[in-house]
């Protein structure tokens, strides 16, 4: 009713019951992410035998539950929720594997600016993790995720358009 046009539900629509039908009224974009678990806790109880395919798999039930309640395919985007629940080893296979995720036929969304595995791998405080979000967003772009959130947004569009031109100069 306020005008939302994109819902960025960091539980995929698990934290509360109702988030789905409402975005589904409003017919809003519903960013469905991954999350290991409530903020206050997710950094602790996270475990994974294979963190590529147990996030595709649940992206895949969360995209069945929101399709089921009436949110419109076209309008979802997928975030494997870099940083929520995940070690840095964990943060840097779901950005160089974030195509699989495409492949349940919605794009892929990545929030890895200035995140703290960023800070764990370089020693960087959160002001200067510039290059490493931008290092982010090209392992993720490789790997054909296509939305992103990020601070510096006049860096990564420069990025980003570079990027593209030098893949389409080969």
């Amino acid at each position: 009713a306020a005008g939302a046009e994109l819902v960025n539900d960091i539980s995929g629509g698990r934290f509360d019951s109702e988030m789905f039908g409402v975005a589904a009224k409003a017919e809003a974009g519903f960013v469905l992410m991954h999350t290991a678990g409530p903020p206050k806790t997710m950094q602790q109880t996270y475990a994974y035998d294979d963190v590529v395919k147990e996030i595709e798999t649940y992206l895949a039930g969360r995209l069945e539950a929101a399709l089921a309640l009436g949110l419109k395919k076209e309008r979802l985007l997928l975030d494997p929720g870099i940083g929520f629940g995940k070690s840095p080893a964990h943060n840097l296979a779901l950005l160089k594997n974030a195509g699989r995720f495409s492949r349940l036929g919605c794009p892929v969304f990545i929030g890895a600016s200035r995140k703290s595995f960023i800070g764990a791998l370089t020693g960087a405080s959160m002001g200067e993790r510039l290059e490493g979000s931008l290092a982010a967003l090209a392992l993720a772009h490789a790997a054909h995720a296509r939305v992103f959130r990020v601070h510096d947004v006049r860096a990564s569009r420069r990025f980003l358009a570079f990027l593209d031109a030098a893949q389409k100069g080969d």
